[in-house]
């Protein structure tokens, strides 16, 4: 996962991060990179990337202990993202 205050972001921290972070897996000759994406903007930055969507889950039917705990989130999905390296 990746994030910056708001006072940093659009300045492409993120980006960034997530370039260098992928250029060190493939240093490392990693596979598959998997990741957590919890907005829509991570999700369509990491789309940027070429990362595909494995499996999405709808915030508001979350349950946690019997409760809808992310039901107010604001967000309308949490995806697991992941990109093959050939």
């Amino acid at each position: 996962m990746v994030g910056s205050l708001s006072k940093y972001r659009n300045k492409g921290i993120s980006k960034n991060l997530i370039k260098k972070s992928l250029a060190l897996a493939r240093k490392r000759k990693y596979k598959i990179v998997l990741t957590e994406a919890t907005n829509l903007k991570s999700q369509n930055l990491l789309k940027k990337f070429e990362f595909k969507d494995v499996r999405k889950i709808k915030y508001s039917k979350f349950k946690l202990n019997n409760s809808y705990v992310f039901k107010d989130i604001g967000e309308k999905y949490c995806k697991l993202m992941e990109l093959k390296f050939s």
